[in-house]
């Protein structure tokens, strides 16, 4: 087609099929329907200027040659760009409700101009050795959209609806540690394998500001996680990237933070990397949905595998929506990959700072000794017995202090200790009436318990289970949470039993015999 020039007074100017459009396109006003024969325009051929605010096209190809907008372009479905063709959009902004596809040599000219994702079906960005955009809206009502191949966002990037599904790809918001980019969020998630990477300027970030926020998660869960330095920036800007890795599963673990132990670590994690970032002093949250039980968010800890950095800060939000802090982190430990752990085992606060709680025979019964620290609205112990760690049976009740800030010792008897090994456990209840639970310790007073034995112990590899007679057995093995976690029957004499799999922690092997049942535990170490 000619110079194209379109000013109806009445009626729809209907557009089919393909049109190839070599001169100006030039709208000026009525009713044009390029949509319901799902048409498509061709700009190539010559250097053009399309004019067309106030009309739609349905699908759009560039081919040679520059097509430069005039004004703003908006496309119902696909725009694409090949060949050595240019596509120069100024400061406009380009609509699009589909998919983005650059195929060409030269490609997009990006400008200061804005491309406004805002379709209601998933939408990809395609561009084979990467997309620049100056300005990025995502306004979908869909599925969001999905990177094909990594994309840079020089100036900001608008998350006002629906997830960007980063597709193992990165997305890189700002160009230098000067022009470090803007991010303004209303809703959506960064899903999937991938990373995001945000510049930082040498500036202070006030908390859970927007200019250190990583919208990390899953389609289901947001789970974000915000950098601030809100006393001390960093002195070099330079780049943090993160990825976020989804998992379902929990790892009993055992490590100090401060006065506490985690016990519990949830396997999602948020791996993050630094390049260029010197100097400051930054403080970290984490939050998000569906995490698992949680009895109190005073309880959670934002941790590394097996140990932590900084501070535990002081935690806020709800148990469905909890926030979870840690401060006094340096720029060398951002460089790490960051767990959500628990500090008790049922995910609960105990109301007291249990120091130590021990069990021993003396004579014919067990003496059974704690100690803590610190008390608060603490109202008793109730001392639990266990045969085989899953059962459990009351046997004394002891008053605690209520709120105390000092070291206080207590005692408990079982005078009728059971054969073989025993299990307890103490539980402590608070004056509002919540239950928290202490960590398990064993007694064994000789007996059948004496005819099995488990080498080596701890483990990391495989165990030996060893026993004398030849009475059939079968083994399970249970984590501390009292979940199963590997069954082996039809058993006569020694065992060799392959634990490789199992996270580090400690396990109760429970030996089934068909007239009675022996547990032994087990520490598996990585």
């Amino acid at each position: 087609m000619p110079f194209i020039t379109i000013q109806k007074p009445s009626g729809v100017l209907t557009i089919s099929g393909i049109i190839s459009e070599s001169r100006d396109w030039t709208y000026i006003s009525g009713t044009v329907d390029a949509t319901t024969n799902a048409s498509t325009l061709v700009f190539g051929g010559n250097n053009l200027a399309i004019t067309s605010a106030g009309m739609n096209f349905y699908n759009t190809t560039f081919t040679t040659n520059t097509s430069t907008l005039a004004n703003n372009f908006s496309v119902n479905n696909n725009l694409t760009i090949g060949g050595l063709s240019v596509l120069a959009p100024g400061s406009n902004t380009i609509n699009l409700g589909g998919k983005w596809t650059n195929w060409g040599t030269l490609g997009f000219n990006e400008a200061t101009s804005t491309v406004n994702f805002n379709g209601t079906a998933l939408q990809t960005i395609t561009t084979p050795g990467g997309e620049n955009f100056t300005n990025i809206i995502v306004n979908n009502s869909g599925a969001g959209i999905q990177l094909e191949n990594n994309v840079q966002v020089a100036t900001s990037l608008n998350m006002t609806l629906g997830d960007i599904d980063l597709n193992t790809n990165s997305l890189t918001l700002g160009l230098t540690a000067v022009n470090n980019g803007t991010l303004t969020w209303t809703s959506g998630t960064m899903i999937n394998t991938g990373s995001f990477i945000r510049w930082f300027k040498t500036a202070t970030i006030a908390a859970g500001s927007s200019a250190g926020l990583f919208p990390m998660g899953t389609a289901v869960d947001y789970r974000p996680i915000f950098i601030s330095a809100p006393l001390l920036g960093p002195t070099t800007g330079g780049t943090v990237t993160v990825g976020y890795n989804n998992a379902t599963t929990n790892s009993v673990v055992s490590f100090a933070d401060g006065l506490f132990t985690v016990v519990v670590r949830k396997d999602l994690n948020w791996t993050m990397s630094t390049a260029g970032l010197a100097g400051g002093s930054y403080n970290m949250q984490i939050q998000g949905t569906d995490f698992g039980l949680i009895g109190a968010v005073s309880d959670l800890r934002l941790t590394l595998v097996n140990s932590v950095v900084g501070t535990a800060g002081v935690n806020a939000g709800t148990v469905s929506d909890p926030q979870v802090n840690r401060t006094g982190l340096t720029a060398a430990n951002l460089s790490n990959t960051f767990y959500m752990g628990s500090i008790n085992a049922v995910s609960s606060p105990l109301p007291v700072t249990l120091v130590s709680f021990t069990a021993s025979l003396a004579g014919q019964r067990v003496d059974l000794k704690w100690e803590t620290a610190i008390e608060t609205d603490n109202d008793y112990f109730t001392v639990l017995r266990s045969k085989d760690g899953l059962q459990w049976e009351t046997i004394a009740h002891v008053n605690g202090k209520g709120n105390s800030s000092s070291n206080n010792f207590y005692e408990g008897f079982d005078d009728n200790p059971l054969s073989g090994q025993s299990f307890y456990k103490l539980e402590n209840t608070d004056f509002d009436g919540h239950v928290y639970f202490s960590p398990v310790v064993m007694v064994n007073d000789g007996g059948a318990a004496n005819m099995v034995s488990i080498y080596p112990n701890p483990a990391s590899g495989t165990i030996l289970i060893t026993r004398s007679g030849n009475e059939s057995y079968t083994i399970a093995i249970f984590n501390s949470l009292g979940q199963i976690m590997q069954i082996i029957p039809n058993n006569v004499s020694a065992k060799t039993v392959d634990v490789s799999g199992l996270p580090a922690g400690i396990y109760f092997i429970h030996l089934l015999f068909p007239s009675y049942k022996l547990t032994k535990t087990v520490v598996i170490s990585r």
